[in-house]
């Protein structure tokens, strides 16, 4: 049996682009065609959506895994790290020695990069002796776009999406004081950023920045954590621009690498990441390292190939790995998947600046990571003894659980809410939730199919009294007691439906509301219910 949502599906959304990431050769890393891509959210390949369909659908999620693990290293490229800078000193003294040119050096990182033929890159290896770890030097992108697709009908947040997270309409002093890096393609001058302290660091150079429909993907993720028309999560944010990928979007990761030093070393207290490659890499967890050692928070977007596995440095441990939601509170099922995943944020049709003076719809977890970065810088402009780190961990331990019970590969510990995250000890809030009426067709077996209801404890103070009640399609509602439930904890229920109760015309309706004795009033009671509606899909049963 195969079900969905009737308001939502829950069928992923297949990125036309994501084909071309599963399906490309190895070394591939040049310019990608635009020709048949829509409007600005695009990027490669001239497969059709039948295409990506059908050979992402014939792919289990370990051939899918496996797949992505083999991302192509960047031909003819190797990175050489070092565990001394006497010992890198005396490698780059015997390529000098030899003629052989390197390409580029980081000293904090202890690491060369060496672009050579098969012959040159030999002789290297030889002169770096047995104390040098060699490795690939791989392909980083911005995350791929995300099609129109019948399948994902996710509702946009247009302009609403700073009054959903709960950022109060007075913001304009948030992020004063706090520097965040975009490790992206660069932030171009816009009336939205005008007034914004902007410093910029180019690691790619002058030469590459050739006119691309994906130029403007750094400037769209400034405008979403710092932009001046009422849509920047922290408009008083410093930012500091650091280039690392081409106008086309794509970069490596030793210079991903070089970017996180760079804005560690340029005073980042936040670095938002909104890119990702499939290479685990030593020396971007050196890099990773160094900027945790500093204190410095670092956030990254999950990707939008709709993959059970994270792209790197989303993967890591000390990256704060966020996925996106639509406005109806769901996951967006083009996000990657994974239990390393940390946060979510809003990331379907969210307003932003592009390239001159035009505005897009953004969609992807390239504006959920800003979100996430720029409430962080929030918090910490509000609170100056709040460290970035303290400001996360807010964040998560206030989190709206959504999806599965408790933290889940979809959304981690939920999606961000700045109401809560700010709410003072001394503010008595009551409110207990409906979290989710939640479901996964996937995990339906033998004609069964798992519903888990989901309340949540979204105030300040102890509900000691709570209640569900459930009513469906035979209109009798049964209560369940919940018991006492401490701030931000989770408590669910689990209905069991068989396919012959879900009617193929009209499918299975579930209302839930969750109370609390009228003693202890809810003080958010438009929270307090859902409904949804499950039905057989058609042709399947």
């Amino acid at each position: 049996m195969r079900t969905y949502l009737v308001t939502v599906l829950l069928l992923a959304a297949i990125a036309l682009a994501a084909l071309a990431l599963l399906l490309r050769n190895p070394g591939e890393s040049g310019p990608r065609s635009t020709e048949n891509l829509p409007e600005t959210h695009k990027r490669g390949g001239n497969l059709s959506l039948d295409d990506v369909v059908e050979a992402r659908s014939s792919l289990t999620h370990e051939q899918q895994d496996s797949v992505v693990s083999r991302e192509a290293a960047i031909a003819n490229e190797s990175i050489f790290n070092f565990p001394s800078d006497e010992e890198l000193q005396r490698f780059l003294e015997a390529l000098n020695k030899a003629g052989i040119e390197l390409a580029s050096v980081n000293r904090t990182l202890l690491s060369a990069r060496l672009s050579l033929d098969k012959d040159q890159m030999s002789s290297a290896r030889a002169l770096a002796g047995d104390k040098a770890q060699v490795e690939d030097n791989y392909t980083i992108l911005t995350p791929f776009p995300v099609l129109p697709d019948s399948n994902f009908v996710g509702r946009s947040f247009d302009s609403a999406t700073l009054p959903f997270l709960g950022v109060p309409s007075d913001n304009h002093e948030w992020g004063k004081g706090v520097t965040v890096a975009i490790l992206d393609t660069g932030v171009m001058p816009h009336p939205n950023l005008e007034g914004i302290e902007i410093k910029h660091i180019d690691l790619i150079g002058e030469g590459n920045q050739a006119p691309s429909e994906y130029a403007p993907h750094g400037t769209a993720v400034a405008s979403i954590l710092a932009g001046q028309s009422g849509n920047g999560i922290s408009p008083r944010a410093n930012l500091l621009s650091i280039r690392v990928l081409d106008s086309d979007g794509i970069g490596d990761t030793f210079t991903l690498a070089q970017g996180i030093v760079e804005a560690v070393d340029a005073g980042a207290n936040i670095i938002n990441m909104s890119l990702g490659g499939f290479g685990d890499s030593y020396v971007l967890r050196n890099a990773i390292d160094y900027a945790a050692e500093q204190g410095v928070v670092m956030v990254a977007a999950v990707g939008n190939e709709g993959l059970s596995a994270l792209p790197y440095p989303a993967q890591y441990d000390g990256v704060v790995a966020v996925s996106a939601i639509d406005a109806d509170e769901r996951y967006a099922p083009f996000s990657n998947s994974s239990m390393a995943v940390d946060l979510s944020a809003p990331g379907v049709g969210i307003e932003t600046a592009w390239e001159d003076e035009q505005w897009v719809s953004f969609t992807g977890t390239s504006a959920s990571a800003p979100l996430v970065s720029g409430a962080i810088a929030g918090l910490v402009s509000l609170d100056k003894n709040l460290s970035p780190q303290e400001a996360t961990q807010r964040l998560v331990e206030r989190s709206n659980d959504i999806g599965l019970p408790g933290p889940d590969p979809q959304t981690g510990a939920g999606f961000i809410d700045l109401q809560r995250s700010l709410y003072d000890e001394n503010d008595n809030i009551r409110d207990l939730a409906l979290a989710d009426i939640h479901f996964d067709s996937d995990d339906a077996a033998d004609g069964e199919l798992t519903v888990h209801i989901v309340a949540q404890n979204r105030g300040t103070e102890i509900v000691n009294t709570a209640y569900l009640r459930v009513t469906t399609d035979n209109g009798i509602p049964h209560t369940t007691y919940l018991g006492r439930l401490a701030p931000g904890e989770i408590q669910s229920s689990a209905l069991t439906l068989h396919e012959s109760q879900i009617n193929a015309s009209t499918g299975f309706s579930i209302d839930a509301q969750v109370a609390i004795p009228q003693v202890d009033q809810d003080d958010k009671p438009s929270n307090d219910q859902k409904r949804a509606s499950i039905g057989i899909e058609p042709g399947k049963g």
